[in-house]
């Protein structure tokens, strides 16, 4: 018995089915080669992965400079805290258990910081109350990493009380600002 040899297929169109287009189209007849496909998926993947930091960079029309204070700070002690947490999380996997608790400030500290740049990026208008929330957790973190005497714990203590200031000083200036600069500061 003779198997058949494999299928004819014209330059450029695949043998196989194409399951995008299957899910897409729900048919099964595609003219879209392996990399048509990869190319399209690619290019969703991509705009998928746009970060907030790097949806500003296209779209940055914050409204002053305390706005872009703040989002920095936020971003900077975001990071910073982060960076924070698998320090403490290698002293007390090392016996230091003294560090746990700061592990955890710093790491929900890191999550306020982080909410309240999303906000800010987006300019929504509950940008004061995660503000006020994330200079109240920084106040915390900053107060716990002053506790310990090393490089990482004090850095992590400055950019707290950083962010901490540009916090309330941002959510001040939203409760004072009058209602129709608020209502334009949130499209």
């Amino acid at each position: 018995m003779a198997f058949p040899g494999p299928p004819r297929v014209q330059p450029g169109v695949s043998a196989e089915p194409c399951l995008l287009c299957d899910w897409v189209f729900k048919k099964g007849d595609c003219n879209m080669n392996r990399r048509e496909i990869i190319g399209v998926v690619g290019a969703g993947l991509a705009g998928m992965a746009l970060r907030p930091s790097e949806a500003r960079a296209q779209h940055p029309h914050h409204h002053d400079e305390l706005h872009g204070e703040c989002l920095k700070a936020c971003e900077a002690c975001a990071t910073i805290c982060n960076e924070t947490f698998h320090h403490c999380f290698d002293k007390v996997k090392d016996g230091h258990a003294e560090h746990h608790r700061t592990a955890i400030v710093t790491i929900d500290c890191q999550e306020f910081c982080r909410l309240s740049a999303e906000l800010m990026s987006r300019e929504s208008p509950l940008i004061s109350i995660a503000c006020l929330a994330c200079a109240d957790a920084c106040s915390l973190c900053e107060v716990e990493c002053s506790r310990h005497d090393d490089p990482q714990m004090k850095e992590c203590a400055e950019a707290c009380k950083e962010c901490e200031r540009a916090c309330r000083a941002m959510a001040k200036a939203i409760a004072t600002a009058p209602p129709d600069a608020a209502e334009k500061g949130s499209h």
